[in-house]
């Protein structure tokens, strides 16, 4: 067995830590890159951080893509308690450079507010004035946390959306059969169980060692020398997050990553490449970016040009109150923030009995980023 610096200087650390998460959890390829790519945020002095949040119903898998990649990190950087907007302040239990798991996330008002301060400059700790015992006091957060949300569906406001890459659970009847597969052939011993397999064991500690072994050399600065050639169609937002990916390969290749007379880390094309095959992969990033059912619910809409709760739900099978809460979110403030009437400006509500919604013609919902470097080494692009 290779050792965690043997698999380090091979450049294989991004692929090893993956391909152990997809023995834990069957399909979901791109669920898992995005939680791979995070792990090392914490370890790139000049990250803005990468967050992910699964969405989806429940019974698919949602929680376990995420709970399968926290076992293949330390335990030391791995966080799962319960969280309020005060616990992000004052608990001793979240420590700079964790990794927190909040799963069946419900946006509040208050946690949404504190999440966005946190991951708005994720290399800074975030100070709250508050009174104890009649007397002032100042508590700060920790630095460089890395969430990890499962929830049902992405509703909250676009500046948290803007700053998590939003990515759905495979639904679909083929993962729903081949998950089934992978579950009987586990309980009739054609492929062992996790607590019986000692080779997954070993890899999942090996797995741990890396994570170590990039914590304890880092933090580097990283930088992209071919940045100026990158041609992306998207938010800024965006291109900061797909910078970070690239960073985050170059983190995993740190020993055979050459550095500059400043000791910082010098990205390769390399990793570029591989940060736009995960780019492409989720489909972009985007405040904007429609779920499945959000695009069943929108293809509705357009086809009829108006439309009844109702008729979207015969259209789409998607349970009346669902379609209710995909076009205006959840919350007592969902109408003004989230769901499909915040993310798509051609949508109206037509008052009367029963409510219908319109469509105007002619714009588009989503653009999906662009990507292509121009070099001689390389040209790269992404599907729009």
């Amino acid at each position: 067995m290779r050792s965690p610096e043997e698999i380090l200087r091979s450049g294989d650390a991004f692929n090893h830590i993956y391909g152990t998460w997809q023995r834990l959890h069957f399909g979901d390829e791109y669920i898992g890159k995005a939680l791979v790519i995070s792990m090392v945020q914490a370890s790139i002095s000049n990250s803005r951080g990468i967050h992910v949040t699964v969405c989806g119903e429940s019974g698919w898998g949602k929680s376990t893509s995420i709970s399968s990649a926290m076992m293949l990190l330390p335990e030391d950087i791995q966080n799962t308690s319960d969280l309020s907007p005060q616990s992000l302040y004052y608990s001793t239990f979240i420590k700079d450079g964790d990794i927190i798991f909040v799963d069946d996330m419900v946006w509040s008002d208050g946690l949404g507010a504190t999440i966005k301060k946190i991951t708005s400059d994720f290399q800074k700790s975030i100070s709250r004035e508050t009174v104890h015992d009649m007397e002032g006091k100042t508590l700060n957060s920790s630095n460089k946390l890395t969430f990890w949300i499962s929830q049902v569906d992405m509703h909250a406001d676009e500046q948290i959306r803007d700053r998590f890459i939003v990515l759905e659970i495979d639904n679909s009847e083929e993962h729903r059969r081949g998950v089934m597969d992978f579950l009987k052939s586990q309980a009739s011993g054609l492929i062992p169980e996790l607590s019986s397999d000692l080779r997954i064991s070993e890899d999942i500690e090996l797995c741990k060692e890396i994570i170590s072994n990039i914590r304890s050399v880092g933090p580097f600065e990283i930088i992209v020398p071919f940045a100026q050639q990158i041609i992306f169609s998207g938010d800024p937002r965006s291109f900061k997050m797909f910078l970070d990916m690239i960073r985050g390969f170059a983190m995993f290749r740190y020993p055979i990553r050459n550095k500059d007379e400043n000791g910082r880390l010098i990205a390769d094309v390399a990793d570029f490449n591989d940060a736009v095959e995960i780019y492409n992969g989720i489909g972009g990033i985007d405040r904007n970016k429609l779920s499945k059912n959000e695009e069943l619910v929108m293809n509705s809409i357009i086809r009829r040009g108006e439309a009844t709760y109702a008729e979207i739900g015969e259209d789409t099978g998607i349970p009346y109150q669902s379609v209710i809460y995909l076009l205006y979110g959840r919350g007592k403030d969902s109408q003004n923030n989230n769901g499909l009437f915040a993310k798509c400006g051609n949508l109206q509500k037509i008052d009367g009995k029963p409510v219908r919604i319109k469509a105007t013609s002619g714009e588009k919902f989503v653009l999906s980023p662009r990507l292509m470097l121009n070099t001689q080494e390389s040209t790269a692009g992404a599907a729009s």
